[in-house]
């Protein structure tokens, strides 16, 4: 009995951790798509509308030089979850890139889908 106990109490804090992480995750690709959204409607339209529902997207100009490589950043999102962790930023080519707090830039797509602790 003890053990059955001490099993379910084990699976419980597995069941809430993973959908701690899942609900994390499901929140970043939301503001992943809000950037990708912002990108295409000022590619489209000239302009884009902020009618974003839990971040804010606002325009960020910064250029950054990695490993001989000019990413011209367009726009980035500010997010209450995320403001401790990084930056969420997409390019004026569409290339998402996570700027971390602690750990620097990040491109986001092919062998990175989310930063860690996401």
């Amino acid at each position: 009995m003890k053990f059955l106990t001490i099993l379910f109490a084990g699976l419980a804090v597995v069941f809430v951790s993973s959908c701690c992480s899942t609900e994390s995750r499901a929140r970043f690709i939301s503001a992943m798509n809000d950037l990708k959204e912002a990108h295409f409607e000022l590619q489209k339209y000239g302009a884009f509308t902020n009618q974003f529902r839990d971040a804010r997207v606002y325009t960020f100009t910064n250029r950054l030089t990695i490993d001989g490589t000019n990413y011209q950043f367009e726009f980035a999102l500010f997010s209450d979850e995320f403001r401790e962790r990084g930056l969420l930023t997409i390019t004026t080519n569409g290339i998402l890139v996570w700027i971390d707090n602690k750990q620097g830039f990040m491109q986001l797509g092919r062998q990175r889908f989310f930063p860690p602790g996401f």
